[in-house]
């Protein structure tokens, strides 16, 4: 890991903790750019360990 990507971690104008992918590219003009680190958002995003479940 690279010291310098944590370095990039801010606060949104949502008030939730993430980051640019690619810092040169606007996160607010391109929304899949950004990583949302909300508890819900990596809840959401998360995959079980055992691999996705067909529940």
């Amino acid at each position: 890991m690279k010291p310098e990507n944590f370095r990039r971690v801010y606060v949104d104008d949502t008030h939730c903790i993430a980051w640019d992918i690619d810092p040169s590219i606007d996160s607010a003009k391109v929304w899949n750019n950004k990583v949302d680190l909300c508890p819900d958002g990596c809840y959401i995003d998360s995959i079980p360990v055992g691999g996705v479940s067909d529940v």
